[in-house]
């Protein structure tokens, strides 16, 4: 099984049964952090696009969610809340590989539920993506010290998807933008080509260079 980051002086934590998950909350060990998260099984369209929208969070720099260990938001505790087992797994990794783009790969352990009634709780590994930040509806998204946020433009490490979905006055990108709406290429110009685009004009527009290079049979244009 995958160790599970808990903090500094529990970095690999390996959780077999549910009675490890109980003495976890007995001991005071679980935290939402920057790399876990618990919460229940998501059980609507909205509840996947939001079990997306953390999966993507922790694809920075890698995480675990946990799910069937919710908190109490009274006593602020968290408690044991055992989940229909029975394609959880597999719903969880469908979320993963449709909504988030790029696709995610995640890895699901299962804990039974004493009551061997079928429930029990998935423990989902997030490693860290070598392609984040991922988008989930046009947004990407990070992680910060308990939750998730949603990441300023300029946080974006893709210029081909930040071009087609934001207005940037960076030159690279602004002509990105400009090839992906005319099907001409999809990512920006290297800045070691020969080719580069001219400085950009204080109004926001592009300044890109005509004629542009061809890529295939088509040419840039405005």
């Amino acid at each position: 099984m995958t160790s599970i980051y808990l903090s500094s002086d529990n970095p690999r934590w390996i959780p077999k049964t549910e009675a490890d998950l109980q003495a976890a909350i007995d001991g005071g060990l679980f935290e939402e952090s920057h790399h876990l998260d618990l919460k229940k099984a998501p059980n609507s369209k909205g509840d996947n696009k939001e079990l997306a929208r953390d999966l993507a969070s922790f694809a920075i720099n890698g995480g675990t969610l946990i799910i069937g260990v919710q908190e109490n938001k009274e006593s602020r505790t968290f408690e044991l809340a055992p989940q229909p087992l029975n394609g959880l797994p597999e719903k969880v990794e469908q979320v993963a590989r449709t909504i988030p783009d790029p696709p995610l790969t995640v890895i699901t352990e299962e804990i039974s539920s004493a009551a061997d009634d079928g429930t029990g709780y998935l423990i989902v590994h997030i490693p860290a993506s070598p392609v984040a930040p991922h988008m989930v509806d046009n947004r990407y998204f990070g992680r910060g010290d308990k939750t998730k946020y949603q990441m300023g433009r300029r946080r974006s490490r893709h210029p081909a998807h930040t071009a087609t979905q934001h207005r940037s006055r960076h030159p690279s990108l602004c002509c990105a933008r400009r090839w992906t709406k005319t099907r001409c290429a999809t990512s920006a110009p290297s800045p070691t080509s020969s080719w580069w685009p001219s400085p950009q004009p204080d109004d926001g527009t592009c300044a890109c260079p005509s004629p542009a290079p061809r890529t295939g049979t088509s040419a840039c244009t405005h």
